[in-house]
């Protein structure tokens, strides 16, 4: 199976890294999510600019990538690629909120 991993966070925040290692079990494993923190801008997109696009790891069954756009451009760049987004990582409120299945 082939899972992306995003945030609106950044690609900086503490549970990314542990929660694509530990996806790794279940398949191949994308990170795409912002540069720098981008909470209130989920649902935002990049319509008149490019954004920079920088690969962080590329490792076998996993590669994580940083965008310096929004969470939702983040998805938009890496939605080929997945067949489950996980996103909405909230330490000590909840494991997982958000559980998104796409394509059969």
């Amino acid at each position: 199976m082939r899972i992306l991993i995003t945030n609106d966070d950044g690609i900086n925040a503490p549970a990314i890294l542990p929660l694509a290692k530990w996806a790794k079990r279940f398949g191949d494993v994308t990170v795409v999510a912002p540069k720098k923190e981008q909470s209130g801008k989920s649902h935002s997109i990049e319509i008149f600019n490019a954004f920079e696009v920088k690969q962080l790891w590329n490792e076998e069954n996993f590669r994580g990538y940083s965008l310096d756009s929004t969470p939702a451009d983040c998805v938009r760049f890496a939605f080929t690629l997945a067949a489950l987004i996980v996103t909405r990582i909230f330490p000590l409120l909840s494991i997982c909120c958000g559980l998104t299945a796409i394509r059969g």
